[in-house]
Order: C-alpha cells, then structure tokens, then sequence
C-alpha cells in the first residue's frame, strides 16, 4: 500500500501531503489532504487549488484548527 493511504489510516485523521504542480489539465498548484472516511471504511483525497504557498498554510489551520 503506498504511504497516502497507510498513514491517515493508521493516525486516523486527515493527513496533507507535498505541494505539487498539476501540469496534466490543471495546471495549477495543487495540495491534497487525505482523510479517513469511516462511513466506507477507505480514505479519500481532496485536492485544494492554490495560487501562493500563503494558501497552503491557511488551509491547513482552517481544516486542523491549528
């Protein structure tokens, strides 16, 4: 299993990964998050678009809190 999908699991919560740049369609910066869903017992990853790394630090402390 590849490490996005062993580490939520096993920290059960959601986990964000490395920054990187969509060059295949999107064309922009992308940031996933990786979140256990207990509903259907997997993880799913969401993809925030994002312009400036300012952003990267605002999502993260909208969505932990911290």
């Amino acid at each position: 299993m590849m490490d996005w999908y062993k580490i939520p699991k096993k920290l059960n919560r959601p986990v964000w990964s490395e920054p990187y740049f969509d060059d295949c369609g999107g064309n922009a910066n992308m940031v996933p998050c990786e979140i256990v869903n207990n509903l259907i017992n997997d993880v799913i990853t969401i993809y925030f678009e994002t312009e400036q790394s300012d952003d990267i630090s605002m999502l993260a402390i909208q969505f932990t809190g911290k």
